[in-house]
This record gives C-alpha cells, structure tokens and sequence, in this order.
C-alpha cells in the first residue's frame, strides 16, 4: 500500500468524482488519521447556507442592494475570503478566460499586497457569476463611475474602497438575512458553503482545494471532512 504522503501527491487528477476518490483512496484517508466524525468540524459543514438561501440571498441582493450584489456572488461562487474580495480591482477580473486573480487582502483596515496564503492564485470564473459581474459593471457605469484597470471593483456610496467588512455585514446582510427569514451566519460562510456545494457536486477535490488557496489538502478535510467520509462509505 502506498504511504499517506505519497498517496496524497498527485492521484486526483484521474478521480473527478469524489465517489471515486473514495473508493479509491479509503485506506490512506484512514491513515492520515481522517477516519471518524470527531476529526471533522461538523458545525460548519451543517451550518452553510442551502442552495435555495443562497439564490434568494442573491436575487434580494440584486433588487434592493445591486451595488454589492456581486460581492456577495463572488463569495458563494469562488469561496474567496471576504478580505480578498474587498481587494479586488477590475484588473483582477478576467472575463474572457473566466478567471479572477486574488492576489491581495484587506485585513485590520490595511490593504496587504499578498493574500492570506501569502500566494497569488486565480479562481475559476463559475458560469453562475458572469451575469453579476456584468451587470456590476453596468451599475458602475450608469452612476457615472469610470472603469479604470486599477480602480477597486467594490466603492461605497462615498466612491472610496471599503477598508473592511463591518459595515457591510451591519447594514445589507444582516438586514438581508432577517428580511428573508434566513437564520444568521457570518458572511464567511459564503466560503464554507462554496466548498460544501462543490464537494457535493462532485467536483475534484484539488480543484476545490486550489480555489479556496489552501497549500495541501490537509485543511480541506480537516474542515469538510464529514462530505466525504460519512456511513455510507463505512469509514
């Protein structure tokens, strides 16, 4: 049998199905010690938003709110850190080759010119996000704005950068959640439930790993270890 570290190397690029990652690698997520419910945090993967809550969020968020309607679409459909969205520039979106490049944050009121990985990566452009990211652009446009490549995708009403979350979390998503009768989580569950959607779709786990910037895999099944290795795979 192969070791953990080696098994762990490259094997995913031939098992797109987490089905068959399971099946094929059951003995080296035992071993790496991923094998029972206490090993996995279950509060977060049975707290994300459904499917359901995360459309309605995102249609509320384009009728009352159409200014941020995309930030909160770039959180659920490329699980980035709310401070590597608040960073962003429309230089960073690439919409002809459906990539997004995050290579900065905003974290204690600072713009840090690396992410939290301390790694520029670039995430896939779902087909569910292009229509926020155009109509933001029209927004933008149609209330004077100009875009330039440097200037930041997300301004508030005073047409400046947002040097952190809290405002936006105190007055549209907390409002936006209460309005839809939707229980309260932190927006950065927009990320976790990214993650948890696209384990359940079946998507390939290096990807998903890939796009949330973690360096291994070891972080994605500490976290969302319980969508893969459940009763039904007897591990």
């Amino acid at each position: 049998m192969r070791s953990t570290n080696s098994a762990f190397q490259n094997p995913f690029e031939y098992f797109k199905g987490v089905g068959k990652f399971l099946s094929h690698h059951r003995a080296t997520i035992i071993a790496s010690g991923f094998n029972n419910a206490s090993d996995v945090d279950d509060d977060i993967t049975n707290k994300v938003f459904s499917e359901q809550e995360v459309n309605r969020i995102l249609e509320y968020m384009r009728e009352h709110h159409k200014r941020y309607a995309l930030f909160f679409a770039v959180g659920f459909y490329t699980g980035a850190r709310t401070g590597e969205i608040l960073a962003l520039r429309w230089t960073d979106i690439d919409l002809e080759n459906r990539k997004i490049r995050i290579s900065k944050t905003r974290t204690d009121k600072k713009l840090k010119m690396s992410p939290k990985s301390g790694k520029t990566r670039y995430v896939a452009i779902l087909p569910e996000l292009v229509p926020y990211i155009v109509e933001h652009g029209q927004y933008i446009r149609i209330n004077g704005h100009f875009i330039t490549p440097e200037a930041d995708l997300f301004i508030n009403t005073n047409n400046e950068p947002y040097k952190g979350i809290d405002s936006i979390v105190r007055l549209f998503w907390k409002p936006a959640l209460k309005a839809l009768r939707i229980p309260y989580r932190i927006p950065y569950f927009m990320r976790h439930t990214f993650a948890c959607q696209m384990i359940d779709k079946g998507r390939n786990i290096k990807w998903i790993s890939r796009m949330l910037g973690h360096k291994d895999l070891t972080m994605l099944m500490k976290i969302y270890g319980n969508k893969l290795i459940n009763e039904d795979n007897d591990f």
